[in-house]
């Protein structure tokens, strides 16, 4: 998966290298961290419906971190590689 996402990388840069770069980026980011069954999956899932504050990180982008913007169109194909929810849940 690593090789594959190495290559996925160039295509992702080559596409939409620009916009990433405007990106802006907050000064204060939020990490969710916490020992298990604490209760981080329900704060996380609190946070991820609010879409103006907040940022979220799918199971697919968490797979594919160097090419999901490009490869969200084939997310079908990857279906078998990467599950619709995290392993542990």
């Amino acid at each position: 998966l690593s090789a594959i996402n190495s290559c996925i990388s160039i295509v992702e840069q080559m596409l939409h290298g620009r916009a990433i770069a405007r990106q802006q980026l907050n000064d204060r980011p939020l990490f969710i961290l916490g020992h298990p069954r604490t209760g981080t999956t329900l704060l996380h899932t609190l946070l991820a419906l609010d879409h103006e504050q907040f940022a979220t990180c799918s199971t697919f982008c968490a797979g594919f971190p160097s090419g999901f913007l490009w490869l969200e169109r084939f997310k079908g194909l990857f279906a078998g590689v990467v599950d619709s929810k995290r392993p542990m849940d």
